[in-house]
């Protein structure tokens, strides 16, 4: 738990979007949808465990991975909503066979 010296997530979805001149903007369209509600998913129980977490000792502690966690929720279906506008409009321009 102690050890910080190896990363602590690679994400599949970033390397794909990366990469992703080589992909069906759709399939990855797709693939950002299912992030995005599993982010509003994430949003919605932490939102529920931080008012829970107000009437227990340690509430404030919890509370403020529960902060980290709903900021990061947020801006991930932000991130998201963009990400699906763009890449359909790149599904757009190869629909139209033009080069994104």
């Amino acid at each position: 738990m102690n050890d910080t010296r190896k990363p602590l997530h690679r994400d599949l979805l970033l390397l794909k979007l990366f990469f992703g001149r080589y992909a069906d903007p759709n399939a990855l369209v797709q693939q950002v949808e299912v992030f995005r509600d599993e982010k509003k998913r994430e949003l919605e129980f932490l939102t529920d465990r931080g008012r829970e977490n107000l009437d227990h000792p340690d509430g404030a502690f919890r509370n403020l991975t529960v902060a980290c966690g709903v900021d990061l929720a947020r801006t991930s279906i932000v991130w998201a909503e963009h990400t699906i506008g763009t890449l359909g409009e790149l599904a757009t321009l190869e629909d139209d066979g033009s080069q994104p």
